[in-house]
């Protein structure tokens, strides 16, 4: 997943899965909680490391973690925070 500004008034995004196609989207800043709802619904998905942020699973030598009151996903070994 990337994410970066357009023009200041929007954010690209682009998801790429293992097994299919790139994806694109554009979405208004205003609509960041739409956004993050979608990641929310992507990164939930995908294979965590057990126990959470014990090893780098996908070898790419990135941490990911999202965390929030009801939910923490966290994947690598190199997440601080």
């Amino acid at each position: 997943i990337q994410i970066s500004t357009r023009d200041g008034d929007s954010l690209q995004v682009y998801i790429t899965r293992q097994f299919g196609d790139e994806e694109t989207k554009t979405v208004e800043a205003a609509d960041k909680d739409a956004l993050i709802g979608e990641l929310y619904g992507i990164v939930k998905e995908i294979p965590m490391a057990s126990p959470p942020g014990s090893e780098d699973i996908y070898g790419l030598d990135t941490g990911i973690a999202r965390m929030s009151e009801d939910w923490q996903w966290t994947n690598g070994d190199n997440i601080s925070g």
